[in-house]
């Protein structure tokens, strides 16, 4: 449960300071990702915080990390992604974009665990 710890203060000063409309909806993903047996936590952002998508999740398993940004639209992560890549680099984690998602792998970015993920976002 720390490394959930740890992901979640990643998450809140990543998206704090950064920042998904076609992919699936935040409700879909969640109950997609939970059905995976992942760990999953999160939901809407804050109103009004134009720096940060509109929805995150942390989701944790045994072998992949990811926090998720949902955007209302692909040019909202488009304007966010250079902030977004550089903190994940500063963090040791990887960025990926999936149109209006924005995904930061803490870890197993390329495990079958993270195809599951990927999976469950489109």
């Amino acid at each position: 449960m720390g490394r959930v710890r740890w992901a979640a203060a990643i998450l809140v000063c990543w998206f704090a300071g950064a920042g998904c409309g076609d992919a699936p909806s935040l409700e879909r993903a969640q109950a997609c990702l939970v059905d995976e047996r992942f760990q999953v936590m999160g939901g809407e952002s804050l109103p009004g915080d134009l720096d940060a998508p509109e929805a995150e999740l942390i989701v944790a398993g045994r072998e992949a990390n990811a926090l998720v940004g949902f955007h209302d639209d692909e040019g909202h992560a488009e304007r966010l992604e250079r902030q977004v890549a550089e903190r994940a680099r500063g963090a040791g984690a990887r960025l990926e974009r999936l149109e209006e998602l924005t995904i930061v792998w803490l870890r197993g970015a390329d495990g079958s665990e993270a195809g599951r993920i990927r999976d469950c976002l489109r």
